[in-house]
């Protein structure tokens, strides 16, 4: 069993601990230290919990020895609190705390949490600029079209859905702040009327992606999901934001709120495994593969070898 799902049993009490509460006591920080990956911490709590127990190094009816406490060493302490950052998904405060662990001892994983957390986010980063790239180029197709778009504006400046066209143009022809500007505009005029619509929402938010205002996207998505739970396209666009903030442990809940609308949808279970690889999460991410080769995936072979692989690394960590 995974060092976190017997550290959670254990914590639940399902585990049934022989012994004191001493006993209880030193296997849950050995296995602490353990997840944590500080083997030398956790090694020694267990030497502690073992000459403290009630078993053969203390006589019968012999005084309770004094209880002992660890003091944890700071840069121990360091690489704990960045190592929980990084499980609960916020990768910002996550490595901003890494690297401030310089010690030997934990060089060497240090390195390789920060090459994941920064592969994670040049990935995110590069599909944004590709796509950026893509409508850049489109801007000499559409100059007619946002043209006409533009004369239509002039003609009805009033018409909520001229501007949610010329929205759409602009932001199809790379032109992002002209997008923001014309979805705005009809924003405010649907609003003025008492109506709304999610499509101009939406393209609000999207506008705010590609400039990289991560936070008004975020907003905007929250708050829309929040009066439209079950457009699944402001729930996508809401994990996009979050994920180029940085923000996994809120892309996480999003994809587990979708899961619950539509527990049939496998894209949920693969987006919800790959939200858990970011965060190197992989009782996560063998928990969403299991689900799948459940329901006899295509891919269920290689999902298998890639349970055993990471079985093996949790074993080893």
């Amino acid at each position: 069993m995974p060092l976190n799902e017997k550290l959670d049993d254990i914590q639940d009490g399902q585990d049934g601990i022989p012994g004191s509460d001493d006993d209880y006591v030193g296997v849950l920080g050995c296995l602490h230290y353990a997840k944590l990956g500080l083997l030398t911490t956790a090694a020694t709590v267990a030497l502690i919990a073992l000459s403290c127990s009630n078993g053969t190094l203390r006589a019968k009816g012999e005084q309770q020895p004094q209880q002992i406490v660890i003091k944890e060493s700071e840069e121990d302490a360091a690489y704990r609190r960045a190592r929980r950052e990084h499980l609960e998904g916020d990768l910002p405060a996550a490595v901003g705390l890494y690297e401030k662990c310089t010690d030997d001892a934990h060089k060497r994983r240090v390195a390789s949490h920060l090459l994941s957390i920064k592969t994670t986010y040049r990935t995110l980063d590069s599909l944004t600029d590709l796509t950026i790239q893509s409508l850049k180029r489109n801007a000499q197709t559409y100059r007619e079209a946002i043209h006409d778009a533009k004369a239509a504006v002039e003609d009805a400046p009033e018409n909520p859905s001229a501007y949610a066209a010329l929205g759409r143009l602009q932001m199809c022809a790379g032109n992002f702040d002209a997008a923001e500007t014309a979805y705005k505009e009809s924003f405010e005029l649907l609003r003025n009327a008492g109506k709304d619509d999610v499509a101009v929402r939406a393209g609000i938010i999207q506008t705010a992606i590609f400039k990289k205002d991560y936070d008004a996207a975020i907003d905007l998505a929250e708050r829309t999901w929040n009066l439209y739970p079950w457009e699944t396209d402001i729930a996508q666009r809401l994990i996009d934001a979050y994920n180029l903030a940085g923000r996994i442990d809120k892309a996480r809940s999003v994809v587990s709120a979708l899961r619950i609308q539509d527990p049939k949808n496998e894209g949920y279970i693969r987006q919800e495994a790959s939200l858990a690889w970011y965060c190197e999460d992989y009782g996560g991410v063998i928990g969403a593969y299991a689900e799948l080769i459940k329901r006899d995936v295509k891919d269920k072979r290689f999902l298998q070898e890639q349970i055993v692989q990471l079985q093996t690394l949790l074993k080893n960590d």
